[in-house]
This record gives structure tokens, sequence and C-alpha cells, in this order.
């Protein structure tokens, strides 16, 4: 039932209209009028406020894809980095415990997070690679080696 008929037929109660006539003339049942006339006396308003049932999650969803991130891009980085970074750059104070059960939850676990960074280490180096490729002919190389026991420069040109 829309929130404005709520409002309105909780309005005609207070103004002494009959339970009856209001929900006659609204086209809604006496009890749900009854309902919404506790809900007002209860929460000040004929609409409840929503109940989440459940823990509340601590971090938001943006703050959880950034996570996400960084745990692929830093991967040696422990909890307590993770917790450090979120403490001075997102003001969120979180425990050791409570962050790994939010990594968990993500189904972040440490072999898929390697999977991911591998994968993406790989298609870094191809795509390297080919860049490589494309700007530079074997003409333009030069290698300079200075491992030569008397202390000469060796310069090698790759034909």
């Amino acid at each position: 039932i829309n929130l404005q008929i709520r409002d309105q037929a909780v309005q005609a109660i207070l103004e002494s209209f009959g339970p009856e006539f209001v929900a006659h003339f609204l086209g809604v049942s006496k009890k749900s009028i009854k309902q919404w006339v506790e809900n007002f006396k209860l929460f000040g308003d004929a609409n409840p406020p929503t109940f989440h049932p459940g823990r509340p999650c601590i971090l938001s969803s943006e703050l959880i894809g950034e996570i996400t991130d960084r745990i692929v891009e830093y991967l040696d980085n422990y909890l307590d980095k993770m917790q450090e970074w979120l403490a001075l750059y997102h003001n969120m104070k979180i425990s050791k415990s409570a962050l790994s059960l939010n990594i968990l939850e993500l189904n972040l676990s440490w072999k898929k997070v390697r999977r991911i960074a591998r994968n993406q280490v790989d298609q870094e180096c191809a795509e390297w690679f080919h860049q490589f490729l494309c700007e530079f002919h074997p003409l333009h190389l030069v290698f300079l080696d200075k491992t030569s026991k008397d202390d000469h420069t060796l310069i090698f040109q790759y034909r």
C-alpha cells in the first residue's frame, strides 16, 4: 500500500475519524489502519524503520573494491600493513581478525590472489614484449658487458 495512503489514514484517525469510515474511504482494512496507528505511536511515523538482520558490514562496497585491487597489486602486504593503510587513508579502524574475515568472505584466498596476480604479470610481460618488438630493431640494440676481470668494458652490437 502506498506510503501516502498510510500517512493519510493515520492523520484521519488522529483527527477523530472512525476506523470504519477511514477504511471504507481509502479502501484498506481496519487491521492495517490499527497497525499503522501503532507504528505511529511507537516510531513517530506510520511506516516503521526497516530492520536488516545480521551483523552490519564494516566495509563499504567501494572500500571492498579498493581492498581487492590493493591485495592483487601488493601481494606481499600482510594484514597489519592493510590495517595501517585503512587507518591512514580511509580513517577506518578495523582489527586484523575482522579484516581477515572480510577478505575470506570476499572469497579471496591466498591461492586465488596468487593466480590473479600471476595472470596479470603474464599479461604485462606479453604486452611489454609486443611493444618492445614493435618499437625496436636489432640494429638499435647495444649491450655493455662490465663483467670483465681487467675492468674493460666490452661493447657488443648484435646484427
